[in-house]
């Protein structure tokens, strides 16, 4: 069976077609995206992942019309997610872009928007102590600080360049800094460290992606187990860490094995993994 994927509300085969070389999303990368996980009883974390959606949207000039709404999109989304992957986990990837409209032309500020499925494993909830991942510093780049870095942008160079360099040097991921030489996040992930029993991660000004499970961390996390440090992170200060670890909405927590030659434990990131997952079960609708 073909799976399908849904455009502009449309439902379509996904070997179909759908942009023309005009489209400003293809060519200049206007919009943004979120990648959701979704089970049988719905989107895990979806108020924020809509949030950050349609914000990130208003951010780029974006005129949402009323028919563009939170509950149309859930409907979509989980309607896709049973069609494709009837009894599985799925990851959706949500892209809300520029048309072929230039500024000023009529449909400038109307987003299109395409809804994507990809069939997701259930992930282990428990940290192998002997697994984690490699990473070092994406060298070839640095991110700018402003008022779209936070965006989960379509316009992802940086990051896709980190994920080659990652590649290239046989690591599982790579760290991209700011112009200040600081820690933004990984390719994929936002970064968080472990010093003297207390979590630490990048504040929002640092230029980082405003990750969902970085906020759901931050906000949910924060006080009932663990204090949260939202501090400048440099090379230095992760060569003194206990532990690393980085987040994303799909996989969770997945903790680093070694930065550079530094090698590091895993023993408190399992331990907020578990509690993390607890939460998560409260939270979650499935």
């Amino acid at each position: 069976m073909e799976n399908n994927i849904i455009v502009n509300g449309k439902w379509v085969v996904q070997d179909m077609p759908i942009l023309g070389p005009a489209n400003r999303g293809f060519r200049y990368g206007e919009g943004v995206f979120e990648t959701m996980k979704v089970g049988p009883g719905g989107i895990q974390l979806a108020e924020l992942h809509f949030e950050r959606f349609f914000s990130g949207l208003r951010l780029l000039r974006f005129n949402i019309p009323p028919e563009l709404s939170r509950q149309t999109l859930s409907a979509q989304i989980q309607s896709l997610s049973k069609q494709n992957h009837p009894n599985d986990l799925a990851k959706i990837r949500l892209v809300g872009f520029r048309g072929s409209a230039a500024p000023g032309e009529e449909g400038y500020e109307i987003p299109q928007y395409i809804i994507e499925s990809s069939a997701l494993p259930r992930l282990p909830t428990a940290i192998d102590e002997a697994s984690g991942l490699s990473i070092d510093i994406f060298s070839e780049g640095r991110k700018s600080m402003d008022m779209y870095s936070n965006l989960k942008s379509n316009n992802y160079l940086i990051y896709s360049m980190a994920a080659e360099f990652a590649h290239r040097r046989k690591l599982d991921d790579c760290l991209v800094l700011n112009n200040q030489e600081n820690v933004c996040d990984s390719s994929i992930a936002n970064v968080f460290c472990i010093k003297d029993h207390r979590l630490f991660t990048p504040p929002l000004s640092e230029g980082p992606v405003a990750g969902v499970m970085r906020r759901f961390i931050v906000e949910k996390v924060n006080g009932s187990f663990l204090q949260v440090n939202q501090v400048p992170i440099d090379r230095v200060f992760l060569l003194s860490a206990d532990e690393i670890f980085l987040t994303n909405a799909i996989r969770g927590i997945r903790p680093v094995r070694s930065f550079g030659e530094k090698p590091y434990a895993v023993k408190e990131t399992n331990q907020i993994a578990r509690e993390l997952q607890k939460i998560l079960s409260q939270n979650a609708t499935f």
